[in-house]
């Protein structure tokens, strides 16, 4: 939506820059902390930008990059207000997405694991060294 009309997309990638910028600053607080950063700052950004992609999804052509946009925000409105309440849980998906992607890169590898209980012993063993890295412990460490 940005590459396709970089002015009508101004004020929502601002709005989720700032939510950036104030979670580059809770991260350093203790949990309590940052949920009442979170609380005073970002909330109202929040309720900025689902007002804005309201009335934007009743102007915008739903068919248009920023229609599209504004339809798959509004859709995943709960999931993405979440975070708001939950210290422990991120603003963006991308550590979730880090974590599963060795996951995803051995899935053609699992398809040369001879069985369907040798795949599963690789997806287990795939699933406790993420978790293991999640927990800042090293796999390797966690194996012996």
């Amino acid at each position: 939506a940005w590459r396709e009309d970089p002015v009508a997309a101004e004020f929502p990638m601002g709005v989720i820059k700032s939510l950036f910028d104030i979670e580059r600053v809770a991260t350093s607080l203790s949990s309590e902390d940052r949920l009442d950063l979170r609380q005073r700052l970002a909330k109202p950004k929040l309720a900025l930008l689902r007002d804005w992609l309201l009335e934007q999804s009743r102007l915008v052509l739903p068919k248009t990059k920023l229609g599209e946009a504004i339809a798959y925000a509004l859709n995943r409105w709960n999931a993405l207000q979440v975070y708001i309440d939950y210290p422990f849980v991120e603003v963006s998906n991308n550590g979730s997405e880090r974590s599963i992607k060795p996951v995803v890169l051995s899935q053609m590898n699992s398809l040369f694991a001879s069985s369907d209980s040798g795949a599963k012993a690789i997806a287990v063993h795939l699933s406790f060294i993420a978790t293991a890295k999640r927990n800042g412990i090293s796999p390797v460490d966690w194996y012996a």
